[in-house]
């Protein structure tokens, strides 16, 4: 890498992926209880996908280095045409099927292909795209230990 390469490049947040409920809860707020959480954590950013198409993704202020550092991965591996669908980020939900918060209330959970990559399939997203997402902190769903999540990246160490 250059030196150019380098100031276009934003620095890796200050936090970590989170390992843990008490994690998220003490490093990226509480949307279930903070009414204010929406106008203090989350953020948009917009990106391009297959076939030259931009999305606006509203994520956790506290990644947007990483969501950045991804898409710039993607595009230098000439990756981005693979994302046909934009499936949404920030929702304040539970997991499906649990009662456990899923990571998208914090705008830390992205998913891309739900139609393609449906949960609960063994098909995965090809391995240089799952590698662009790991190598910026984010845990690919089609890793889960139980039920997969082939459409699904959140920033987390996949512990939660």
């Amino acid at each position: 890498m250059n030196i150019l390469e380098l100031f276009k490049r934003k620095p890796i947040t200050q936090f970590p992926p989170a390992d843990s409920y008490f994690d998220l809860f003490d490093r990226f707020g509480n949307p279930f209880v903070d009414s204010d959480f929406e106008r203090r954590y989350i953020v948009s950013s917009s990106h391009q996908i297959a076939d030259g198409r931009w999305i606006e993704i509203k994520h956790h202020k506290f990644i947007t280095g990483e969501i950045h550092d991804v898409f710039v991965d993607m595009n230098d591996g000439g990756l981005i045409p693979i994302l046909n669908e934009y499936d949404g980020a920030y929702v304040v939900r539970s997991i499906r099927g649990s009662s456990y918060p899923s990571l998208h209330s914090w705008g830390l959970a992205i998913d891309f292909d739900a139609s393609k990559y449906e949960l609960g399939s063994t098909a995965r997203l090809p391995h240089q795209l799952v590698e662009c997402w790991r190598k910026n902190g984010f845990f690919y769903g089609g890793d889960f230990r139980h039920r997969k999540d082939p459409m699904h990246f959140e920033y987390s160490t996949g512990a939660i």
